[in-house]
């Protein structure tokens, strides 16, 4: 078994500042960093830190920022062999703006995440097997990630779905995979309706389960997360830590949570064991390089 990212790679932009700022606002920012990024690129980090194979579907741009966003993924042994270069493209970049209280605010502009959709779906057929586990969220087109699900179901693999950034309307399609996880605001927005606490966390699970997905779950950051399964819903709080930077902590979660199922974890305690992988990739400055590997979340899980 093995993990399959189709997903954005980013080269990440980072300022650091007391405040993010308002309308027609200028800031001076107390400092500066840069990071390999991209929701798909952490993902596939994530789960390969925790001792998943992996295998990387993309693209970058021709340019200088791709030798960058790829770092990572290269040096901690993620399979490149699907990432594409368009030519003349951009690699995909974020601007991220990042308060005292480690709260950040992210632009995206997508570069070479918005093209080579036809090769990307061609390299999934070529690579996904049935017991594989395809991990996607949607700074990718919408469309190509649909049809990506197509063909994971199609193969008999599992689908997991981080629907980020969440689309204005949800077609059931996206919710009806094995796992949707959703964060808090997202989940808000697909539902229809506040989520006020944990009991209304997990009830919200169970509204993404009745929607389809056979493990709804939603991510509450600092809050912990909720989840709904056959055996019922569930709710886990966060590992208490001292956030720096939350750039990146939904994505370590993800990746650890389809790491550890596919190494044969039950469903519950993968989950827990991402709410800790999550909440380690906080305690540090930027996303990738803040992700734990799986040694240091299995020295803290009770």
């Amino acid at each position: 078994m093995s993990i399959v990212v189709l997903g954005s790679i980013n080269f990440d932009l980072s300022a650091q500042i007391a405040r993010r700022p308002q309308p027609g606002e200028t800031l001076m920012a107390s400092a500066f960093s840069t990071s390999p990024g991209g929701k798909g690129a952490n993902q596939a980090l994530a789960a390969r830190r925790m001792g998943a194979a992996v295998t990387m579907i993309g693209a970058v741009g021709q340019d200088d920022f791709a030798t960058g966003a790829l770092s990572l993924l290269q040096a901690d042994g993620v399979d490149l062999s699907y990432v594409r270069t368009i030519e003349g493209g951009s690699t995909g970049l974020a601007f991220i703006h990042l308060d005292e209280a480690g709260e950040n605010s992210i632009t995206v502009i997508p570069g070479a995440n918005a093209q080579g959709a036809q090769e990307a779906l061609r390299a999934l057929e070529q690579v996904l097997s049935p017991h594989d586990m395809l991990v996607m969220q949607l700074e990718v087109p919408f469309s190509t990630v649909l049809a990506a699900i197509a063909i994971a179901k199609r193969k008999g693999a599992a689908v997991l779905i981080d629907p980020a950034p969440s689309p204005a309307s949800v077609p059931d399609d996206l919710v009806a995979v094995d796992i949707f996880i959703p964060n808090r605001s997202e989940a808000e927005q697909i539902l229809g309706h506040r989520i006020s606490s944990g009991e209304s966390a997990r009830a919200a699970a169970e509204e993404l389960r009745k929607r389809g997905a056979r493990i709804g779950i939603v991510k509450l950051g600092s809050d912990g997360v909720a989840w709904a399964t056959e055996q019922g819903t569930f709710y886990e709080p966060a590992y208490k830590v001292q956030p720096i930077d939350t750039t990146g902590a939904g994505d370590a979660f993800a990746g650890a949570l389809a790491a550890f199922m596919d190494s044969g974890y039950q469903v519950n305690e993968a989950i827990v064991m991402a709410n800790h992988a999550a909440a380690l990739a906080t305690e540090h400055m930027g996303a990738q390089k803040s992700f734990p590997y799986k040694q240091d979340v299995l020295s803290i899980v009770r």
